[in-house]
């Protein structure tokens, strides 16, 4: 400046060579966001899934006999059909 040359001008910010980087870097990301949406919804889509398995587990053991179970219901079908012969309840592991 001081010799009489005009000042230097900085590069522009945008330009043709800085909008592609640019560009690609957005592009790159929305793709990463895009595939974190679809994985956080596909998980929680298990994750339901699995609670209601579990959930019908739990249903189809709640309504199992226990050995207890068996020899009370033999006991009272012997007392309401004493014409009847029962036998004792054996499980297979007996």
């Amino acid at each position: 400046m001081a010799n009489g040359a005009p000042p230097a001008q900085a590069p522009p910010i945008l330009s043709r060579t800085t909008l592609i980087p640019l560009g690609a870097a957005i592009s790159l990301l929305v793709v990463i966001i895009g595939v974190a949406i679809s994985l956080d919804r596909r998980l929680v889509s298990i994750d339901y899934r699995l609670d209601r398995i579990e959930a019908d587990l739990n249903r189809g053991t709640a309504d199992r006999w226990t050995r207890t179970d068996m020899d009370h219901w033999a006991d009272l079908f012997k007392a309401k059909n004493e014409n009847i012969v029962v036998p004792p309840v054996k499980l297979e592991r007996d």
